[in-house]
């Protein structure tokens, strides 16, 4: 079981940078308000995973074979960093 401050040697400060840098980049590229945004799932999804840097494993077990599939047709390799 992941602990809930460490996941494969990402620390709490590390996650929560992460996902800072993630809102950033929507807020970015956003023109208003990230709750009025309406957004794919499946792109937020591989931005966490990025922003984590999951292996390609990691990320088929994360966000599914499907959507990996998916994101791996529109956005190219699977590399660690969709």
């Amino acid at each position: 079981m992941i602990s809930q401050t460490q996941i494969k040697g990402i620390d709490r400060p590390q996650v929560i940078s992460s996902l800072a840098r993630i809102r950033e980049e929507w807020t970015d590229n956003t023109d208003g308000s990230l709750i009025e945004t309406h957004a794919s799932v499946g792109l937020l999804l591989a931005d966490i995973a990025r922003a984590l840097n999951l292996n390609a494993e990691e990320q088929v077990h994360a966000l599914g074979a499907d959507l990996f599939e998916e994101l791996v047709y529109y956005l190219g390799a699977p590399e660690k960093t969709l």
